[in-house]
């Protein structure tokens, strides 16, 4: 999810009710709120804790939600987050795989403070989220399946652009309840043919309707599905331009009641930027007809 924001940069609740609802009516399956997209690592504690809530509020047990915004310095400190966002009622707690070992540290240091972490956090549901920001850490096969068979971990958001790995870590989840959520957007039918249970791109927070397509019906329309990834796969460039703000942008064209501001970066909007995403929407829009979906907005 993005996070609407008001002009002064406060969080905008009206404008994240509009959102959910919109998710919501476009067919998510879930939300992911306070993550990188969320503009996580520019939000307090307590403004986490806030949004979180505010999610699970509005989604109203429709949609289960998921909630990150877990950063810090030791496995003790990130289990006290933990404990506050679970305070939410969010489904699941995420877990940055980054923030359990430095770069330069070895798995058997990720695997074992993921271990105090899951001892720290009594019974509560966790994910994990190969978040690229402040290092972008993959989480290794081995260390998943340890962590998958504690039955403790329910999501996973792989960000990995290796479609090895991201066999190999569905491979080491087999047969637990840890469900992978493929998040590269050139991989994410490979990823879904490879059995990933679905996907979590940037680009769903501009045709969800188009992905969540993607998702129920490539077994049964391969040609077309192959025909909507590359659409993905090329459009990707697009979606990931000053972001997280042209996403607002564009559903703020499409009638969204949302503003542009971003605490990420004081981005700028020329008219080629307008026209581009523009011609996005009538592209996603065109698409959406030969798949047989309804355009939201």
């Amino acid at each position: 999810m993005i996070t609407p924001l008001k002009d002064d940069t406060s969080l905008d609740f009206a404008g994240l009710h509009e959102l959910v609802e919109w998710y919501l009516a476009a067919g998510v399956t879930g939300l992911f709120a306070v993550c990188q997209s969320s503009e996580m690592f520019h939000l307090s504690v307590q403004e986490r804790i806030d949004l979180a809530r505010a999610v699970v509020d509005f989604a109203d047990g429709r949609v289960p939600v998921v909630a990150s915004g877990l950063y810090g310095d030791a496995p003790d400190e990130l289990a006290d987050l933990a404990c506050a966002l679970r305070e939410t009622d969010v489904h699941s707690v995420v877990a940055l795989v980054n923030q359990f070992a430095a770069p330069d540290e070895t798995d058997d240091v990720l695997r074992d403070n993921f271990m105090k972490f899951v001892e720290m956090t009594g019974d509560i549901h966790l994910g994990l989220y190969e978040c690229p920001q402040p290092s972008h850490r993959i989480m290794p096969p081995q260390v998943l399946g340890e962590l998958a068979r504690t039955g403790r971990f329910t999501y996973f958001k792989s960000t990995s652009k290796d479609v090895q790995i991201i066999t190999d870590q569905l491979h080491a989840a087999r047969g637990t309840p840890l469900q992978l959520f493929n998040a590269h957007a050139a991989s994410l039918l490979a990823g879904l043919q490879m059995g990933a249970h679905g996907c979590s791109a940037l680009a769903a927070n501009l045709f969800p309707e188009l992905l969540g397509w993607l998702c129920t019906q490539f077994n049964n329309h391969p040609e077309t599905a192959e025909k909507v990834q590359r659409f993905v796969t090329i459009v990707d460039y697009l979606v990931r331009y000053n972001y997280p703000a042209n996403a607002k942008l564009y559903l703020r064209m499409r009638g969204k009641n949302i503003g542009t501001t971003s605490r990420i970066d004081d981005f700028s909007f020329e008219q080629e930027d307008i026209a581009a995403l523009d011609a996005l929407y009538l592209e996603v829009a065109e698409l959406c007809k030969i798949v047989g979906v309804a355009t939201i907005l």
